[in-house]
């Protein structure tokens, strides 16, 4: 019953995802994955203007849902990086230890302590 705070709430999702989430694909090098992204966010601002004009809860939940997702791939790359990366510092620190110097680089180990 609150149609102008629906308003505004659907106009805020979509700018994140035209503004946000679609403006920082970079086109050029994500390759096919880039334009498969910028196709997904462009079909979800699409769907939730038209949830919006139906009032059709459903397809704000299928939005909702396609966020989700892509949220979960986002947070899995993460983690497999946050792993190679600590794997790399790890493999850095023992073939090189760290000098006494407090002004000497840290390792991701380290920096984290």
């Amino acid at each position: 019953g609150e149609i102008e705070k629906k308003g505004e709430a659907v106009a805020k999702a979509v700018q994140i995802i035209l503004v946000g989430l679609r403006a920082s694909l970079n086109r050029e090098a994500g390759g096919e994955l880039a334009q498969n992204l910028d196709s997904l966010y462009d079909y979800m601002a699409r769907r939730l203007f038209e949830a919006h004009v139906k009032n059709d809860q459903e397809m704000l939940a299928e939005v909702r849902a396609l966020l989700l997702d892509v949220k979960g791939a986002w947070d899995e790359i993460g983690a497999e990086a946050e792993q190679q990366l600590n794997a790399a510092a790890g493999a850095e620190a023992v073939a090189r230890p760290q000098a006494a110097d407090p002004l000497a680089p840290r390792t991701l180990t380290q920096m984290r302590a």
